[in-house]
């Protein structure tokens, strides 16, 4: 009972995890993502499992300026010992910037997985991707 409280208040009732298939974006390709989830005590219940991805601008301060939210499943249950896996390929807006890294300012991509649940919602860390704008010339 303990840990299942503890779980709820922490939002550690499941380990979120993310991989890339392709990290580094070329022009209109997709991003690749794998995303596992497993219950880590007890069974865990999810109403969504969302794959969360924005672009970030870092000068003097930060901004968010795209963020969007994938539904990748729902009503989901997970059981402890038993990961579950969804993959996704994520369109990258083409007007939206690509990652760039400055000597006063950047501008980077990234992505997590979270479980929409009771309590604290489960999720990974926000793990970054290269995003490469090739230029087009047209005659």
């Amino acid at each position: 009972m303990i840990n299942k409280l503890k779980n709820y208040v922490t939002g550690q009732g499941a380990r979120v995890e993310m991989a890339f298939g392709n990290p580094e974006i070329n022009g209109p390709e997709a991003l690749q993502v794998t995303l596992t989830a497993e219950a880590t005590d007890d069974v865990l219940y999810a109403e969504q499992v969302i794959l969360q991805l924005r672009a970030i601008e870092r000068s003097a301060s930060s901004h968010v300026l795209y963020s969007d939210d994938l539904v990748l499943d729902k009503q989901v249950q997970l059981s402890p010992g038993q990961p579950s896996k969804w993959e996704q390929s994520v369109a990258i807006p083409p007007h939206i910037a690509g990652t760039f890294v400055g000597k006063h300012s950047s501008f980077h991509w990234e992505v997590r997985g979270r479980l929409e649940a009771a309590g604290i919602d489960p999720k990974s860390e926000w793990q970054k991707f290269f995003v490469n704008r090739i230029p087009t010339t047209e005659h």
